[in-house]
């Protein structure tokens, strides 16, 4: 220390290259740092950094050293109080106006970022101009190490504190200049280091983003995406996904001028699980919280890569990712489930149950759900028999009875009864090989809150869902109170609202406090007042409502005949014009299970002879079995006769025998009388009379 006071500079340099081999290991400062107190050595340190004497090649050995040691408090604290951070930045100063030492400028700017560590600081470092000074730096020089450096700085103070990053965002030129750098060459470590600084400010600040936009950084970003040097890429994506999160503006941009193509080429080229992670996060960011959007990236990335995603035994985010991929190739008309089942994604989905993240089980516990069963309930028999192969309905199961989450146990609950429709040995077969029963589900329908309610609701209603021997089941265990169901219908959130009324109408026959008729009324007529003051807005909602109607065609008799009384084919009708292909879908599906009842397909063929357009896009969207063959034959028949459209609204049903459902919503003043089955008296054929007989003989036989 003696030696390195004395401004002889072999001296100066001999111990200051024993002082930094000395402090070169971290278990060394501490002991060392009280010695370097007692000779006060910081009080030295600025002296000779101060000095005309030494040279600068001196002086960053000097600089370096002390680099190594204000990590510890004590020395920190000293070089602070001994006015540390002007005094460095004086030093600067003046080395960027004689143009010489800029090698100890770029020490300096080291030595600030390891001296400033808190919020304190930081504002006594904005108090002496040090962000304006180093980006006047960033502007001026054209040296990659100092430019570097300067960045880092900067990047280094703005991750102190959460307030930091609003402080230096409204700077008024540190953002134009970091996207300004972004041209001063190909540097990898300044490319990397300035995308590492804007991921700093624009993290979770959406007026940091805007102004990143604004200053021309959605450009340069691409640009470097593209690149080859794939550390350079790679940052570059991470800062997109990073500016992308929460800022559907970004996303709409990128996705309308075309740049997700290099990314995902990128994705496509490369198998190392960083480049991977990296691209998939951004793209799926970009895709944003739209199902449509959603869809479309997912079929630019391909199934066979989307599973590969989900089968990624390193990164299990992107399990998370792919296996929402699935989820939304799956939904709707136009899914993906045979392509799917073409990939075998099932087997990863089902390995996906085992995780111990509760995100991912719940995303795989849905996919697997939709993979297996679409529109109007109908399974899809290869991925369903690909998940009991690999036992994912014990797995279920096990979730069920063991998991503390009540949403992983609502939600597996629903997946569990999706394997069962159609297959009604399987309720038996996990009976006698598991613990599980529909007790623990019917505790979950009486305790929990009412968003995992309606999934354990739905889980009962799709056991019983064209299952007497389950209906039977389930009523020797006391069935379901209406109040219970009650309570959803009521909810303020139309699709709770919508899948409660769903569950009521099947579940009718078992709800021991209420009428089989007048329960199943009560569903049938919140469906539809339900998507009649949805409108033409909320078209999730929508398609869940057509879906459901779907659902309800081809259960019990007397079903389709209510729906047609209460004018739901035209509200389906309506649907259909809409533009939404899902919506139109569900609709389409709907009215193709309605046409199996004689009332519905007359008026139906009304509806179309009015309106031939309609048909052509039923047809579309109805393969063999969901329309009735009756009702093709009839709308050819009448194509080829060339009947003309009707000229005006009438039915073929007599006026007299139909039922205005808003009549007899109307008919109770301002509290209007429930349409049970029992009001609708002029069903053709006495449906009513029908479906309470039936309701009977059930009840008696139970």
């Amino acid at each position: 220390m003696e030696m390195h006071s004395d401004e002889n500079e072999p001296a100066c340099v001999a111990a200051a290259e024993i002082l930094v081999d000395l402090t070169h290991q971290e278990s060394g400062i501490p002991n060392s740092a009280n010695e370097i107190l007692k000779y006060n050595g910081v009080d030295r340190f600025l002296k000779l950094i101060k000095t005309q004497l030494l040279s600068a090649d001196t002086k960053v050995r000097i600089n370096q050293w002390m680099v190594n040691i204000v990590i510890v408090d004590t020395i920190r604290d000293k070089l602070l109080a001994s006015k540390g951070i002007e005094q460095l930045l004086t030093i600067s100063r003046d080395i960027i106006k004689e143009s010489h030492g800029l090698q100890l400028l770029d020490t300096l700017f080291q030595l600030l970022a390891a001296l400033v560590q808190t919020a304190e600081h930081v504002a006594k470092f904005f108090q002496h101009q040090g962000i304006n000074f180093l980006v006047g730096v960033c502007r001026t020089s054209n040296d990659i190490s100092i430019l570097t450096t300067s960045v880092s700085t900067i990047s280094s103070f703005i991750a102190i504190d959460s307030d930091l990053q609003i402080l230096f965002g409204k700077h008024p030129d540190l953002i134009d200049c970091l996207i300004e750098l972004f041209s001063k060459g190909q540097s990898k470590n300044l490319v990397v280091t300035i995308c590492n600084t804007l991921q700093a400010l624009c993290n979770d600040n959406d007026a940091n983003k805007d102004k990143v936009l604004k200053a021309g950084g959605f450009l340069s970003l691409i640009r470097l995406a593209g690149m080859k040097n794939r550390d350079i890429s790679v940052t570059a994506i991470d800062t997109i996904n990073v500016i992308a999160t929460g800022n559907s503006q970004f996303q709409k941009e990128f996705r309308d001028k075309k740049a997700v193509v290099p990314v995902l080429n990128l994705l496509k080229k490369s198998r190392t699980a960083r480049v991977q992670l990296c691209v998939g996060k951004a793209l799926w960011t970009i895709a944003g919280d739209d199902v449509a959007e959603q869809r479309s990236m997912a079929l630019l990335l391909g199934i066979p890569l989307v599973v590969d995603l989900v089968s990624q035994l390193i990164h299990d985010e992107l399990h998370l990712i792919g296996s929402t991929a699935l989820y939304v190739l799956a939904l709707g008309p136009n899914h993906k489930r045979d392509n799917i089942y073409k990939q075998a994604a099932a087997i990863p989905l089902v390995r996906m149950l085992k995780s111990d993240k509760e995100a991912h089980v719940v995303s795989a516990v849905r996919c697997i759900r939709n993979i297996c069963v679409g529109i109007g309930y109908v399974p899809h028999e290869g991925n369903r028999k690909l998940v009991l192969e690999q036992l994912g309905a014990r797995y279920l199961v096990a979730l069920i009875n063991h998991s503390l989450a009540k949403n992983i146990q609502s939600e597996a609950s629903l997946t569990l009864s999706y394997l069962t429709i159609g297959n009604h040995e399987l309720y038996d077969d996990l009976t006698k090989e598991t613990n599980f029963s529909y007790l623990q589900i019917l505790n979950m329908i009486y305790n929990y809150p009412v968003e995992y309610k309606v999934l354990a609701a739905g889980a009962l209603a799709t056991f019983a869902y064209n299952n007497t021997k389950q209906q039977r089941e389930l009523a020797k265990m006391g069935g379901v109170r209406f109040t219970a169901l009650e309570e959803l219908l009521q909810n303020s959130d139309m699709e709770i609202r919508l899948n409660g009324a769903f569950q009521m109408v099947v579940l009718s026959r078992i709800i021991p406090d209420v009428p089989p008729a007048q329960s199943c009324a009560k569903g049938l007529q919140t469906i539809v007042e339900t998507m009649e003051g949805l409108g033409t807005s909320n078209l999730s909602s929508q398609s869940l409502g057509c879906d459901i109607i779907a659902r309800l065609s081809h259960t019990r008799a007397g079903i389709p005949g209510a729906f047609t009384v209460i004018n739901t084919l035209e509200l389906l009708c309506n649907r259909i014009k809409l533009e939404s292909s899902d919506l139109q879908g569900c609709a389409s599906v709907a009215l193709g299970y309605l046409t199996y009842d004689p009332m519905a397909r007359r008026r139906l063929l009304y509806i179309c002879r009015h309106d031939p357009q309609l048909m052509e896009v039923i047809k579309v969207y109805t393969d063999n079995g969901v329309i009735s063959p009756s009702f093709l034959e009839q709308w050819n028949h009448q194509r080829d006769v060339g009947l003309p459209p009707h000229s005006d609204r009438s039915y073929l049903v007599h006026r007299e025998r139909r039922v205005s459902y808003n009549k007899l919503r109307s008919t109770s003043g301002t509290n209007p009388r429930p349409v049970t089955m029992a009001s609708v008296h002029s069903f053709p054929d006495s449906c009513a009379d029908k479906m309470n007989s039936m309701d009977r003989n059930y009840v008696e036989t139970v």
